[in-house]
């Protein structure tokens, strides 16, 4: 069967997602997608989960959330990694995380390395708005098994990599113009650029890694739980969850 942007959808399974998907489908049609959702336990987890996609975007960042922007608009930096991660969550099955609930959850975790437990501690998981947090951030954990190290410890690796060489592009060039009594602005312009292209890259590949995830597991977790023929409140479910 197929769905409404024409993707190739297997009887019972997730629809697969190209490219020109994420161009034609709109800020607000997956916002509407919690009022298609019957079960109340996994509406309060779709919600929860908008709410960490919302929670990517503050300042300036806001209006690429806006209703009448594509998802490919709202990501904003290389959405071809986002067809990737849903393409890898097709088989994730959530049901089995509503069915747990807070018991379940933290086995997903076991694996975590015991050193980044200090630096990395999942919280407490009191209501089922928290088990959105908990799946956003150890996102891979719930869909590729348990594992030592999550990959947002290697983003954040990855940012301070760039930050490094970025300070290090810097003091090179200062090394480079300290025998020079008067550099024309030019050549100061010319080493500057470099070092604040690379800093702006990494920052920028720092946030869409977190939109990345919070969009994929929202896509993939309503595409489970969606009832294609029926609309339901969009409000919020009375009740913290569980």
């Amino acid at each position: 069967m197929t769905t409404q942007f024409g993707q190739v959808r297997e009887e019972g399974g997730k629809p697969h997602y190209i490219r020109q998907d994420l161009d034609m489908m709109s800020v607000a049609c997956l916002r509407e997608r919690v009022g298609r959702i019957s079960n109340q336990q996994a509406r309060h987890l779709a919600i929860g989960i908008w709410q960490q996609v919302q929670g990517c975007y503050r300042g300036l960042d806001r209006g690429q959330l806006a209703d009448r922007r594509s998802v490919a608009q709202a990501l904003g930096w290389r959405p071809g990694q986002l067809v990737g991660l849903l393409e890898r969550m097709q088989r994730a099955s959530f049901g089995q995380v509503v069915l747990e609930g807070p018991e379940g959850m933290n086995e997903y975790l076991e694996g975590l390395h015991p050193m980044l437990r200090l630096f990395m501690p999942a919280s407490q998981l009191t209501r089922s708005f928290d088990t959105a947090a908990r799946m956003t951030r150890f996102l891979e954990f719930y869909v590729e098994g348990s594992q030592p190290v999550p990959h947002s410890f290697y983003n954040a690796l990855k940012l301070m990599g760039g930050i490094v060489l970025a300070l290090g592009l810097v003091a090179l060039a200062a090394w480079y113009l300290k025998p020079i009594h008067s550099p024309p602005p030019l050549l100061i312009a010319g080493l500057a650029v470099p070092p604040i292209l690379l800093l702006l890259c990494s920052m920028r590949e720092y946030t869409a890694f977190f939109r990345r995830r919070a969009l994929a597991l929202y896509i993939s977790f309503t595409d489970e739980f969606m009832d294609d023929e029926k609309q339901h409140d969009e409000r919020l479910p009375r009740g913290p969850g569980w």
